[in-house]
């Protein structure tokens, strides 16, 4: 037999549908923030990557300041054509 929910337990469960919804919901915001904050990390990397390696073409990679170079030698950007 199949009863019908009280006014008490209908508010109750709205409620509780409510708060899973927004939980949900922020979840989602989150989720959608850090993969929009990995493309954009990624598309700086690749930027940089691209930069060195057009420097390192030109010939322009030896005109870098010597700690320049270096961080760029320890980073491996530079030997990674």
């Amino acid at each position: 037999m199949t009863r019908w929910l009280t006014e008490e337990e209908q508010r109750a469960w709205r409620g509780l549908l409510r708060m899973t919804s927004q939980l949900n919901a922020r979840a989602n915001r989150l989720a959608n923030a850090d993969h929009a904050n990995l493309v954009r990390s990624s598309r700086a990397a690749h930027a940089q990557i691209q930069a060195v390696r057009r420097l390192e073409k030109s010939g322009a990679l030896e005109l870098l300041p010597p700690t320049l170079r270096a961080l760029l030698a320890r980073s491996s950007l530079a030997s990674k054509t």
